[in-house]
């Protein structure tokens, strides 16, 4: 049976894209969609509108879309992460705009690697 008050309770839902951008919190990680899922007023809004994020991992399957999220301008707020680089991405991943990735185990602290047994 046809239910026409999920109409209703979808409107109250609605929410502009900077709206939905406050909503995130900073370190958080944030799944964008890929290819024709990638949800284009949402990206824009994310660095447009995201002041407020510090330290948020971006995932990705496949940039296709706009990356604004990559500008250098971004690095503080954005770390960018794809399964597959795009021509977008390419050019901050060869500039070493690029996840910091943490080895604890791979240096000392004082810089000096580990001795193998």
């Amino acid at each position: 049976m046809h239910d026409p008050s999920w109409l209703e309770r979808y409107r109250d839902k609605l929410v502009t894209p900077a709206a939905a951008i406050r909503t995130i919190l900073p370190g958080r990680r944030i799944l964008i969609g890929s290819g024709a899922a990638e949800p284009c007023d949402l990206v824009e809004a994310l660095v447009r509108d995201g002041e407020h994020l510090a330290d948020n991992e971006i995932v990705h399957l496949l940039t296709l879309g706009a990356a604004p999220y990559v500008h250098p301008a971004c690095a503080s707020r954005f770390r960018h992460v794809a399964f597959f680089i795009g021509a977008n991405v390419r050019e901050a991943r060869l500039y070493g705009r690029r996840p910091r990735r943490q080895r604890p185990h791979a240096l000392t602290v004082q810089g000096q690697r580990p001795a193998r047994d």
